[in-house]
Formats: C-alpha cells, sequence, structure tokens
C-alpha cells in the first residue's frame, strides 16, 4: 500500500495566495458590505494596505461621481431654463 504522504506536495491542501491578494479580497467583501475594519487587530503592514487602498476606492469613487455629473443634462437644461 502506498504511502500517501509521497503522492500529494506538501502544500496540496493550502492554495499559495499572497497576503495583498487576500487583503484585497477582505477589502472587497467588507466594503461592498459595509463591514467596518477593527483597526486594533491589524498589523502595522495591514494597515498601510487598508490606508491606501481606502484612499484610492475614495479617488476613483469621486473620478467617478465627477464623470456622471459632467454627462447629465437636467431638465432645466432641455428646455433652456438653467445655466
Amino acid at each position: 500500500m502506498p504511502r500517501l504522504g509521497y503522492l500529494f506536495a506538501p502544500n496540496f491542501s493550502f492554495p499559495n495566495i499572497k497576503l495583498n491578494e487576500i487583503l484585497e479580497i477582505e477589502f472587497q467583501f467588507g466594503y461592498s458590505l459595509g463591514i467596518l475594519p477593527s483597526f486594533n487587530e491589524m498589523e502595522f503592514y495591514e494597515l498601510i494596505w487598508l490606508y491606501e487602498r481606502m484612499a484610492e476606492q475614495r479617488k476613483k469613487e469621486n473620478e467617478d461621481q465627477q464623470k456622471n455629473q459632467s454627462g447629465r443634462t437636467s431638465m432645466m437644461n432641455m428646455f433652456g431654463g438653467g445655466k
């Protein structure tokens, strides 16, 4: 009977996921569900990463909002009543 230890790689049941990928997945879930992160339980690298990611997300949302506002035409503008 063969030994199972030789049939599988040492990390067979554990996927090789980088820390940045884990943090990104956690951020996406938390942000989309409106769950605030617990800063008391974070390590320094996680805190810095989260701060930079939140700043990037805010900048992206502001740019999207400005594009939507500049591309919209109000009813007043359509009928000549707006500026």
